[in-house]
């Protein structure tokens, strides 16, 4: 098999699994040309990324509503952190996950790197909050955090191996990623160069185009995944149009798994990226909706409990409070977040168990009790549909 140019870069032979379908391994790899900064998008596509970022600046307002904007963001994260496990083949519900970190003992391993996830996410958002640029220095910091263990190995610099688009065996493979060596090393340089660019394009085309790039590049030796996918909240953060991460777009692309898949590759056979922002700016439109009517749930939810407490409620009401966004908690969380005596955290769970805001999650046990608040991991975790109109949404009081 020799190189095969096309407009949109070139396929190149790879030496991999067997066990790929024939029609990827006839194509090999694609290795694709240098992003451009001046872009020429159709008014389709214009429109279709103007929504988005008319989305963007709604959902953003609506968050700065909320009295803990925190909750949001932990709730996003972890929802994030679930889903990039997945692409790990690691599969287990929010409640398996809230509850095992709330133990006071060591992570079991699949938990344990999801834990990682949650570290890198914290690490990252901060960096960018001290103003660092988004990078392959910042996201190789991410991908080492996500791979690394206490006993193995430094993980490598760069992926040393041939990887793919698609499930997690190779007979799910839908395309090859850019093969590794001076291919990918690169392909990694030019997007970083291309990255700090200057662009003509709107900012949600120019991450969509990124986003791409790293998808197939998969340019570290693990979490790649995770890496171009916490890059899109990263730029939107970076350039201010959110004020932290609160777009948990991997549902997005979780959902329509199968589309996302197809329009990546489309790219690469078509030599065009249309379609791709269009798909990419219709998920960060529609997951912004969710996220508005998500907000609104939580002050619903929140407005609810206080009135359950009642008046003179004290330190369960900001309890209370917390818990929306996180629905499992011990006594020792509790002092520690809210710079309580112990006894402070116990009457206040005590008070909240009593309203029926908060439940044992492991009955019989006399110490470190866990406690989860059924009503508010109901909501985390539920997948809603999206109104039918935009107006439905915008016009809602948060």
């Amino acid at each position: 098999m020799t190189e095969e140019p096309s407009a949109a870069g070139v396929w190149v032979p790879v030496e991999g699994d067997r066990n790929f379908p024939a029609a990827v391994r006839r194509k090999g790899a694609w290795v694709p040309p240098p992003l451009r900064s001046d872009v020429r998008l159709c008014p389709r596509t214009h429109r279709s990324l103007a929504a988005a970022e008319q989305a963007l600046g709604r959902l953003d307002e609506a968050a700065d509503r909320l009295p803990e904007r925190e909750s949001l963001e932990q709730s996003t994260l972890l929802r994030e952190a679930k889903s990039s496990a997945a692409l790990d083949n690691r599969h287990f519900s929010l409640e398996e996950l809230l509850v095992a970190k709330a133990r006071p003992v060591d992570l079991p391993d699949q938990f344990a790197a999801v834990d990682r996830y949650l570290t890198a996410a914290g690490r990252a958002f901060s960096a960018v909050g001290r103003d660092a640029k988004v990078d392959l220095g910042l996201l190789r910091e991410i991908s080492n955090l996500l791979v690394s263990r206490p006993d193995a190995e430094p993980p490598s610099e760069w992926r040393t191996d041939v990887t793919w688009l698609g499930g997690p065996r190779p007979e799910s493979a839908v395309m090859l990623h850019v093969p590794h060596g001076p291919y990918l090393l690169s392909s990694a340089e030019q997007w970083q160069v291309w990255n700090a660019d200057d662009h003509d394009i709107p900012l949600v085309g120019k991450i969509g185009l990124g986003h791409h790039r790293l998808e197939v590049i998969h340019p570290f030796a693990g979490g790649n995944g995770y890496v171009s996918r916490a890059y899109v909240n990263l730029e939107l953060v970076a350039a201010g149009v959110l004020r932290g991460p609160i777009l948990p777009l991997s549902v997005w692309f979780d959902r329509n798994r199968d589309e996302y898949y197809s329009h990546v590759l489309c790219v690469a056979e078509k030599n065009s990226y249309e379609d791709f922002l269009i798909f990419f700016a219709e998920g960060i439109r529609t997951i912004c909706m969710e996220q508005i009517r998500h907000i609104k749930q939580m002050e619903e939810l929140r407005a609810k409990h206080r009135s359950k407490i009642g008046r003179g409620g004290g330190n369960a009401v900001r309890v209370a409070d917390s818990l929306v966004g996180r629905p499992v908690t011990t006594n020792k969380d509790i002092a520690t977040r809210f710079d309580m005596s112990r006894k402070g955290a116990t009457d206040a769970i005590r008070k909240l168990v009593g309203e029926g805001l908060l439940e044992e999650c492991n009955p019989g046990v006399r110490r470190n009790k866990i406690y989860i608040c059924r009503e508010a991991l109901d909501l985390l975790t539920r997948d809603p549909a999206p109104p039918l109109e935009d107006r439905a949404v915008f016009t809602e009081k948060v």
